[in-house]
């Protein structure tokens, strides 16, 4: 029609879509080797039109015998792509004139994916596009994303995408789609209708294939699907885990987020992967390596009797080994005080009280008296250099040689003294009651 475009095929003009076409003056050829013969048959005058098939696409294709090795032929548009602006660099640039052309009425496929487009996205991700047009109805033309495309993320993990099903059976036959294809007016449905367009990917979770989940999305919105649906043969529900990485047979698990009584809305797999369904999306996340797990599995304790066991003597905490090679450690010993044969009568305990050192507890143990705990402090010097002495040493050291050691009843311990070395008498008297305990 009067809207076609018009370009020269042949000579220089050799690529057409990404398939290099020549025009050997009788013969239009293409770069799998075969020819489509206009039957010029050397005419000198004589104009021959032909309808040519390339890559999917057709085109209307006239030559004039004298023009040499060019032929003219006609496309319903043609269209170009560029980086960052109008101007910038052609995207298709090895194809003719940096153009893609497109016939909508005769394209055998319901979109134009012989030759894909390719944009790189976020994270240097490589998009692979099927474009779709319908020239006789709109203007626009449409991206659709194409299963050629690898989503290839972090750790080697992979999106696959398998395409539409357009009859809901889950099968990718000749008659849907192998890329994305939006239930919407513009392509032939009907977002209002109870048909579905069911567009399905895949991940593999441990990099060897098959995939191992399926994800299905409601080609209208782009959104998980809304249940219950008694219009919707396949799918029921919005997450498939196919356990095909599983090391139990037959563990497998659907997800779906409208059902909880009935289906998950988030579970794992034992590759250690985490599958969720939540706000109309799917989301699944994968360790990079499988976790390997060590279950130590115990019963009830058991008391054991050894014929023959030798004596050993040991003290509380201290390790001894037996002859055999045996160790044995004894921790804490528990006393336990009763009267024989259950007489009434007093009980006497030698020695009645006993003192051990505290142990070790790693934390800080000097302060300032600016830092100092609230209380159960050790408080070194008197009222003139230290904030926490006690206000009854004032009355306490009168002159050189005075000095005290003494706990107040707010529970902590004055070491003081009237001059310094009196202080350091009073210290030594504490390290020396303390040496005593032990």
């Amino acid at each position: 029609d009067s809207t076609d475009v018009n370009f020269l095929l042949g000579g220089d003009n050799n690529s057409l879509n990404g398939v290099a076409v020549t025009f050997d003056g009788n013969a239009l050829r293409n770069d799998n080797g075969t020819s489509r013969d206009l039957n010029i048959a050397g005419a000198t005058t004589v104009t021959s039109t032909s309808v040519v098939d390339i890559n999917k696409n057709t085109y209307i294709c006239t030559d004039n015998a004298s023009s040499g090795t060019r032929i003219n032929c006609q496309a319903d548009a043609n269209v170009s792509f560029r980086k960052t602006s109008s101007t910038g660099d052609l995207i298709e640039s090895t194809n003719l004139n940096g153009s893609l052309y497109l016939d909508d009425g005769n394209t055998l496929s319901k979109a134009f994916e012989a030759n894909t487009l390719s944009l790189e996205g976020s994270n240097s991700q490589t998009y692979q596009y099927a474009l779709y047009s319908d020239f006789d109805n709109y203007s626009d033309m449409w991206l659709l994303l194409d299963n050629t495309t690898n989503f290839a993320v972090q750790y080697s993990k992979d999106v696959f995408v398998v395409g539409t099903d357009l009859d809901e059976d889950r099968v990718i036959e000749a008659t849907d789609v192998t890329y994305y294809w939006p239930d919407q007016v513009e392509f032939g449905g009907n977002p209002s209708d109870n048909s579905f367009y069911n567009f399905i990917a895949t991940v593999d979770e441990d990099e060897a294939g098959p995939a191992d989940f399926e994800v299905y999305l409601d080609s209208r919105d782009g959104d998980l699907f809304s249940y219950p649906n008694t219009n919707l043969s396949f799918p029921t529900v919005d997450l498939n885990f196919l356990g095909t990485s599983s090391l139990v047979t037959a563990f497998v698990w659907t997800a779906q987020e409208d059902n909880p009584d009935d289906y998950f809305a988030k579970a794992y797999t034992d590759w250690g992967s985490m599958g969720e369904v939540l706000n109309g999306e799917a989301h699944i996340r994968m360790p990079e390596n499988r976790p390997q797990v060590e279950i130590i599995v115990s019963g009830e304790g058991t008391v054991e009797t050894l014929e023959g066991a030798e004596t050993l003597t040991v003290a509380e905490g201290a390790t001894a080994t037996s002859s055999g090679g045996v160790q044995v450690q004894v921790g804490k010993i528990n006393y336990t005080t009763s009267v024989a044969g259950g007489a009434a009568g007093a009980v006497t305990v030698s020695p009645q009280t006993y003192t051990t050192p505290a142990a070790d507890n790693q934390k800080g143990r000097v302060f300032t008296d600016i830092e100092a705990p609230p209380t159960n402090n050790v408080v070194v010097g008197g009222y003139a250099v230290n904030t926490l002495a006690d206000p009854a040493l004032r009355d306490l050291l009168k002159a050189a040689g005075d000095f005290q050691v003494y706990r107040t009843s707010g529970g902590d311990v004055m070491v003081a003294g009237y001059t310094a070395d009196d202080t350091a008498r009073a210290a030594q008297a504490l390290i020396n009651r303390i040496d005593s305990f032990s």
